[in-house]
């Protein structure tokens, strides 16, 4: 994560990633601040499967407020 960030500072990027809600913790001491946290819902053909949750984290231009 920190190469990207020091590319992203250096173009005065803003950026934003799709994120898993295990990572958020990481992406949360980066500098990114949650944008979206979404529940997908299938549907009854994959119940019995494992529900995701993506989240869409977004850090700032450097100096942006």
């Amino acid at each position: 994560m920190d190469w990207g960030l020091q590319i992203a500072n250096e173009k005065n990027a803003l950026c934003l990633v799709e994120s898993t809600q295990v990572a958020k913790k990481l992406y949360k001491t980066g500098g990114f601040l949650i944008e979206r946290d979404y529940h997908l819902d299938a549907g009854e053909k994959f119940a019995d499967r494992p529900k995701d949750r993506p989240i869409f984290v977004v850090r700032p231009r450097p100096g942006a407020h």
